[in-house]
């Protein structure tokens, strides 16, 4: 973050023409009216920070993501702490945050570099050694699937299309 939070304020401050579709496994704060709260932070030097607080499903699917991208050169050019580790979501407290920024570079490199990034046979790691996450691609496929249901509820035949539709939903800006 640019600077240390000072003050947070729930707040409905989405367009409401935003967003065209309503996925109810995405956000666990809303108001009465079924409008989504986030929380807006300010820091010491005025700077506006976005927090949205997500349901356990969509945190699981882009957290999913986020591990998936932090081994792709293209998406995390300078950060591949997460290369090593398992792309299945972890619950301990350091693995919770989603970032963000590192989706907001999926979404612009678009569908097909996700499509790439989970149809795409394992590759080395930096001691040479094959990692897989999964038994194969298919089996990767299938997980990142279940968890597109999850939060779509079934809504969705395309598990990527749907993917960046949330995606979609969730990067744009409150403000």
């Amino acid at each position: 973050m640019p600077g240390s939070v000072v003050r947070l304020k729930l707040a409905s401050v989405r367009p409401p023409w935003w967003p065209r579709v309503e996925y109810p496994a995405i956000y666990t704060v809303k108001e009465e009216s079924g409008r989504k709260m986030d929380i807006i932070g300010t820091t010491v030097d005025g700077s506006l920070i976005q927090f949205t607080l997500l349901h356990s499903a969509a945190w699981r699917l882009l957290r999913f993501i986020q591990n998936l991208c932090m081994r792709n050169t293209n998406i995390c050019p300078f950060d591949n702490d997460g290369a090593r580790s398992h792309i299945e979501p972890q619950q301990h407290k350091r693995f919770m945050h989603v970032d963000g920024d590192i989706l907001v570079r999926l979404f612009e490199a678009g569908r097909e570099e996700l499509d790439r990034m989970l149809m795409s046979e394992p590759e080395t790691d930096f001691d040479g050694v094959n990692f897989t996450d999964f038994d194969s691609v298919a089996a990767r496929f299938d997980r990142f699937r279940e968890l597109v249901d999850l939060v779509l509820n079934g809504f969705e035949r395309d598990p990527v299309g749907g993917a960046m539709e949330c995606l979609k939903d969730l990067l744009q800006p409150i403000l």
